[in-house]
């Protein structure tokens, strides 16, 4: 089986070369802008979306009347038309329809003085939107024309820039991508890699619950901390926020210290999100290495986020449940882990893992007591045993797709008795 990978590097480029990054960065920022124009005008007049063939054949147009624009590579450029055709694709989907008149009718119902604001960025979600300068961010992305040796990285006219390669790349390399994040500049190596099916007997499966108390619980009794990541942050953010706040900004002139402010809530904001990166990449890394097939329930985090509560929206966001997922997803197809989410609407914590009695279990309270057979257990060991057993009743009717072999199917359902056994 042939699967993806991706490699991160931190970029190390000299002065000249980051005044070049800049204007190539730049350029490509300048073609998405004309062309997210040119695709608002084209829908207006057409009353229909411009494809791929049409916006390519403009940033043709764009290049003959903007010369500077030549300057920059040609496949960085051309790949905005692709990625503009597949927003307004996913733009005029019935689903994201839906979810843009939701927005609406909720912007509608908020008070006065934001209302035109709100209704606003509700109309336009999901559509194109304009690059801004001061966001300090962009990519270029090359599948062809680069060269890694050693520690450098070669790309059409821009040349060798340094890089810091800290582990091996496996694989054959298909694509280079380079990344600004403020200041500081990375490469993602993109590869194809193939690895062989497991079919070893499965020994060890487990349900996972998510939290926000415990960070995940897991059904043989082990559970996780959550870190909190933005809590250890808070209050540097305030105080840098409330500085900046108190600086004068005048557009006609070049305010050195508010853009030096600016650069240092950015590096604050990528210090949680490397603080964040560096706790789930390590806790799925150990979960992989201890366990054979992972069982997790699926959350509608968008819905959980619509209640007024300022303080839980903050923590939702902040336990990244969506990337802890994503993280043990791929981790465990590249090391033939089984790997499963059963449906949202089972009601995991209302369900008694002994006799499946199913009764009311309000948030605040964190301890199961079954009124049927008496059982007394912590909720999220509870919703965690549900899980497991849920996922091993389902995952062998989906079959093949969720384990990938047929012998893994039937190790799961012996795995599955003896897990009944054992806590009956």
């Amino acid at each position: 089986m042939i699967i993806n990978k991706s490699y991160k590097f931190r970029l190390y480029p000299d002065e000249d070369q980051v005044n070049s990054l800049l204007q190539h960065i730049g350029n490509n920022r300048f073609l998405w802008n004309k062309l997210v124009e040119f695709n608002k005008k084209y829908k207006e007049i057409n009353n229909t979306i411009p494809n791929q063939c049409i916006l390519q054949k403009e940033i043709v147009n764009i290049k003959k009347e903007h010369e500077f624009v030549k300057l920059s590579h040609s496949q960085p450029l051309q790949i905005n038309a692709k990625r503009l055709h597949e927003v307004n694709v996913k733009s005029i989907k019935a689903k994201t329809i839906k979810e843009r008149n939701k927005k609406i009718a909720i912007a509608n119902t908020k008070p006065t003085k934001y209302r035109n604001k709100c209704v606003k960025n509700a109309l336009n979600y999901s559509l194109p939107n304009f690059k801004k300068k001061s966001d300090m961010s962009g990519s270029l992305f090359y599948p062809q024309n680069f060269k890694l040796k050693k520690s450098r990285v070669f790309l059409a006219k821009l040349g060798w820039i340094k890089y810091i390669k800290h582990r091996n790349i496996q694989g054959n390399i298909k694509s280079v991508t380079l990344i600004q994040h403020g200041l500081k500049w990375h490469i993602s190596v993109c590869t194809e890699v193939e690895i062989e099916l497991n079919k070893n007997p499965l020994k060890n499966l487990i349900g996972i619950d998510v939290g926000l108390k415990e960070f995940a619980t897991f059904s043989d009794g082990t559970s996780v901390i959550n870190p909190r990541t933005i809590h250890k942050f808070k209050n540097k953010l305030a105080k840098q926020n409330k500085k900046l706040a108190k600086m004068k900004f005048t557009k006609n002139e070049l305010c050195s210290n508010r853009d030096k402010q600016k650069e240092k809530i950015r590096r604050t904001y990528s210090k949680i999100t490397n603080t964040r990166k560096d706790f789930l990449h390590k806790l799925t890394h150990d979960m992989i290495n201890k366990y054979d097939g992972f069982f997790i329930e699926t959350l509608d985090i968008k819905n959980m986020l619509q209640n007024n509560n300022s303080r839980t929206n903050r923590n939702i966001n902040d336990v990244s449940w969506y990337e802890f997922c994503e993280m043990l997803k791929y981790k465990s197809k590249w090391n033939n882990k089984v790997f499963y989410q059963i449906d949202k609407y089972f009601a995991s914590s209302q369900i008694c893992n002994k006799c499946k009695n199913k009764q009311n279990m309000p948030v605040n309270i964190r301890e199961y007591n079954c009124d049927v057979c008496n059982t007394s257990i912590d909720r999220d060991l509870n919703a965690a045993l549900n899980i497991l057993e849920e996922g091993l009743n389902t995952a062998g009717t989906a079959g093949i797709n969720a384990c990938g072999d047929e012998t893994l199917v039937s190790s799961m359902k012996q795995e599955k008795r003896e897990i009944l056994q054992a806590i009956a």
